[in-house]
């Protein structure tokens, strides 16, 4: 699609973003999930698949090197600040990459 080697993307990538592309996408597979945590009461494992993880048990072991804790703890923790949740939106300065 962009006519670049994988090495020669991966580099690329890691240079504009300051991540590779394999941790860009988790992580923003962990805002999902901790967005959906915050905004529905879906269970985890519906909210693990939706966010792209094969199953809960994948959540909780990338969710737990990320934010330090479970997802089910998290939840619990944030459940009491609870907000009403707006979209996360773009910034202005990077444009936001879809992955499919």
């Amino acid at each position: 699609m962009v006519r670049l080697s994988a090495g020669h993307f991966c580099r690329a990538f890691k240079r504009s973003l300051g991540v590779a592309p394999v941790a860009y996408i988790a992580g923003r597979r962990v805002a999902c999930a901790q967005h959906l945590m915050l905004a529905t009461d879906e269970p985890l494992s519906q909210i693990a698949l939706a966010c792209g993880f094969y199953d809960q048990a994948h959540l909780t072991r990338v969710f737990r090197r990320y934010a330090g804790t479970s997802p089910h703890d998290w939840r619990r923790r944030h459940r009491d600040d609870r907000a009403p949740v707006a979209a996360p939106r773009p910034r202005a300065d990077r444009q936001e990459l879809a992955f499919a």
